[in-house]
């Protein structure tokens, strides 16, 4: 089975199997070389299981695939698609996974891909009030070093998550991206309710145009 598609479709075809076909689906999920698709792949299969045994021993298969990587941004960005199943199934070890994440992504001396990782963890998190803070603050701090385009873009995206519970916060945080094009299209998507709450991870990384 790991021969009958190429190794750039096997996390599509893993997606399409996983509802009729989780065993096939686990089976190319295993299958997959690269870490990072693996990662996501054994990540989706876990998603979708009612077993909550069995999908928390593939979660522990998908952490390893994500900490086979050698970036620590390239860690938690794609360990945050095992983070959302673990918040979903109410998973014991999920502190201590964000926790180690966080140090994790402490060697890396780039702020621009700290916060792109955190950003990833921040949405994975966002349904556990106390861990969602403890990846905000430094996430916000990342965002504070950054010294680049892409910085008004991501307090933009973390206004836009935090906008639904926490209205007063958001509103802070796009007061930190200064006046601008930015500022005036966050507000006014936040106004409209467009493009609120953090992304789903599954089936794929996205968000609905309105909350409503």
């Amino acid at each position: 089975m790991s021969q009958t598609w190429p190794e750039t479709n096997k996390r599509d075809v893993v997606g399409k199997l996983v509802g009729p076909e989780p065993v096939k689906a686990l089976e190319l999920a295993r299958s997959i070389a690269d870490p990072w698709y693996r990662c996501q792949s054994l990540a989706h299969v876990a998603w979708h299981l009612k077993d909550q045994l069995q999908s928390s021993k593939i979660i522990k298969e998908a952490l390893t695939a994500a900490f086979e990587l050698d970036q620590p941004n390239r860690i938690v960005s794609v360990a945050s698609w095992a983070v959302r199943v673990m918040v979903k199934n109410g998973d014991q070890r999920l502190g201590l996974v964000v926790d180690e994440l966080l140090d994790k992504i402490q060697l890396e001396l780039n702020p621009i891909r700290q916060a792109d990782a955190l950003l990833f963890l921040f949405e994975a998190v966002y349904h556990e009030p106390q861990l969602r803070d403890r990846v905000l603050d430094p996430l916000l701090r990342a965002c504070e070093q950054m010294k680049s385009w892409k910085r008004p873009r991501i307090l933009s995206d973390i206004a836009r998550v935090l906008a639904i519970d926490d209205p007063n916060r958001a509103s802070q945080v796009v007061d930190t991206i200064g006046e601008g094009r930015y500022s005036r299209r966050t507000r006014s998507d936040i106004d409209a309710g467009k493009w609120l709450g953090p992304h789903e991870f599954f089936p794929y990384y996205a968000k609905q145009p309105s909350h409503a």
